[in-house]
């Protein structure tokens, strides 16, 4: 009796953590040794670019095809914008604001913003982010960047049924109150993190192959963005040895 209950429970648990159809197995590789050796030539074999510098929409508007999922998104005149002189802000409060930028989905794809975080809760967590391969607001890939008081980061993350799975995790300096280039490049299962054009953290994820992007900031962040582009990708090469 005990054995037949065993395998009862057991098929019962196997069942509850099944991926659901549509999604795939994750499957992660040993990422190399030295990651600016892996990395290739930057940004190669783009196309089809999409930009935002938000210069020709009014203040407190969205731009057009946008879609706020939590917070409060506006586009604000910020004195020392990258492109003079409007950018896209998070100036609500939800738990995690995110929005999505237009309905395209993409699967390789290379995504640039300039952020620069204002504010945030003094015992919080100021971080930017840029959101890829988003299937819905519970299921999507994000690199972000914190500016901690103890320790900046640049980390990777994989969002699955509304929880975040951490990837890869790199301390790196980033401070409140000046503008940063950041960067994601994902070709096949390669995630390449990058800030202000240096490679920071690298991992190897399948879980999602394709979905739209979007800006994120954390609850308790008064963040800013200007300048994002958006370029579908080819395949990285390497350098031959």
């Amino acid at each position: 009796m005990s054995h037949l209950w065993c395998m009862t429970f057991c098929l019962l648990l196997t069942q509850m953590r099944a991926i659901p159809t549509g999604f795939q197995q994750v499957q992660f590789k040993k990422p190399t040794a030295n990651a600016s050796e892996t990395a290739g030539p930057p940004s190669k074999g783009l196309r089809n670019l999409q930009k935002w510098s938000f210069d020709n929409h009014p203040i407190g508007g969205l731009p057009p095809d946008a879609s706020v999922l939590t917070g409060k998104w506006e586009i604000r005149a910020e004195p020392d914008a990258p492109s003079p002189r409007r950018t896209l802000c998070q100036v609500g409060d939800a738990e995690s604001p995110f929005m999505t930028l237009s309905p395209t989905v993409y699967s390789d794809v290379v995504m640039t913003a300039r952020f620069k975080i204002k504010s945030a809760d003094p015992l919080g967590n100021p971080t930017a982010g840029l959101i890829f391969r988003l299937r819905d607001k519970n299921h999507y890939y994000l690199v972000r960047v914190n500016s901690g008081e103890m320790q900046g980061n640049l980390n990777i993350y994989r969002y699955w049924l509304g929880q975040r799975d951490l990837i890869k995790h790199t301390n790196w300096p980033v401070t409140k109150g000046r503008w940063y280039s950041l960067k994601v490049e994902a070709r096949g299962d390669h995630i390449l993190g990058y800030l202000d054009g240096t490679l920071v953290a690298e991992a190897y994820d399948k879980t999602y192959s394709a979905g739209k992007v979007g800006l994120w900031v954390k609850y308790d962040s008064f963040t800013c963005f200007d300048d994002v582009t958006v370029h579908e990708a080819g395949p990285f090469t390497y350098p031959q040895e």
